[in-house]
């Protein structure tokens, strides 16, 4: 569990850090004093948070902004954390349109592997590889309840959580003995500004209770280095429990997609 800067080092990169739970673990990680390096797309939103996080907190922050559908968008990150001690990796960003896979274009396929999958794998070698020397280190990778079982009208975003979910558990197991801590941390709802945005409907049981961004953040540092993978909120863990425990991986897919149904609006949808 991270408790200070001195745990696992002294720069901690967030990716997806503008708003919502990137901001959230914005704010967990300076009151923990460690300097930040801020990477996001939307360049105002970013720069907004940087200026209240330096009114609150005596840290070192330097920002970054690049679109990670970008073809050198790796070369880039890795450029601008050279010669720091980074101990910390958060991938919060997540490329996530709603919709029938067989409606999305080549390009959006593309756009969603590189950013869900491809770019966090390259990060966590590259982190991996440092971390080794040093022989401590954090990453948090940011998968979905989604990646828990497929879903309606969230195929390829669901396979790619899961791809993510995998992928930590995995290197949780494998990097124990170099004293590195993998988590991947799965949020249901949440009150991001672009779940908001989206204008959810309220919908049944299975729907899970939406969660705010600081929990996320909160759980997430709480848990790493206690467990490979953590459910947030006590609400959604019970409704994770249920639909694995009560229910076939047909079933569970099936009520997960209905309530995906209920939520979202894809009647204008062939």
């Amino acid at each position: 569990m991270l408790r200070n800067s001195k745990k696992y080092g002294s720069w901690a990169l967030i990716v997806g850090a503008a708003e919502g739970i990137g901001a959230a673990f914005i704010e967990e990680l300076a009151k923990l004093g460690l300097n930040l390096i801020l990477l996001d797309k939307n360049e105002d939103a970013l720069q907004k948070t940087i200026q209240k996080t330096q009114e609150r907190y005596s840290i070192q922050i330097e920002s970054l902004v690049l679109d990670l559908t970008e073809e050198n968008s790796i070369s880039k990150i890795i450029a601008s954390i050279q010669n720091k001690e980074m101990g910390l990796l958060v991938y919060n960003v997540a490329f996530a349109p709603i919709g029938k896979f067989h409606l999305q274009n080549k390009q959006v396929i593309q756009d969603m592997i590189q950013v869900n999958a491809t770019t966090p794998t390259l990060l966590c070698s590259y982190f991996i590889q440092e971390m080794k020397k040093r022989k401590k280190g954090g990453i948090i990778l940011l998968s979905s309840m989604v990646a828990l079982q497929g879903s309606y009208g969230l195929a390829q975003y669901a396979a790619t959580k899961a791809y993510n979910l995998v992928l930590a558990e995995s290197l949780h197991q494998e990097l124990k003995e170099f004293g590195m801590d993998i988590l991947a941390v799965l949020p249901g709802a949440t009150a991001t500004p672009n779940y908001l945005n989206s204008q959810p409907k309220k919908v049944s049981l299975f729907a899970p209770p939406v969660s705010s961004p600081q929990l996320v953040a909160q759980t997430a540092l709480k848990t790493l280095g206690k467990k490979p993978s953590i459910v947030v909120g006590r609400g959604n863990r019970f409704s994770a429990w249920m639909l694995r425990k009560l229910f076939s991986r047909q079933k569970a897919t099936h009520l997960v997609s209905q309530n995906i149904q209920k939520v979202y609006d894809f009647s204008e949808e062939k």
